[in-house]
């Protein structure tokens, strides 16, 4: 698993309907093998997010997805 070196692999992140965003600085396949990772979505449904295509209730519940380096520039507290 080549992580992010891989030519194609992106840092991307996600904020929960808490409003807490979380990066992950590991490519989709390298965070579905952690096993202490969060989200227990499929490969599959995250890469559906990731392109915008999130679920009316995951929308309404305040579920974002995206990539970091697309993200607006905004002010993240550690």
């Amino acid at each position: 698993n080549p992580g992010l070196k891989h030519g194609k692999a992106k840092a991307w992140y996600y904020t929960k309907p808490d409003g807490t965003t979380v990066d992950v600085h590991n490519s989709i396949r390298g965070y579905l093998k952690d096993p202490n990772r969060e989200l227990n979505f499929s490969l599959y449904q995250l890469v559906t997010y990731l392109k915008g295509e999130l679920p009316a209730a995951l929308k309404q519940a305040g579920w974002k997805f995206g990539y970091i380096a697309d993200r607006p520039n905004e002010s993240i507290e550690q």
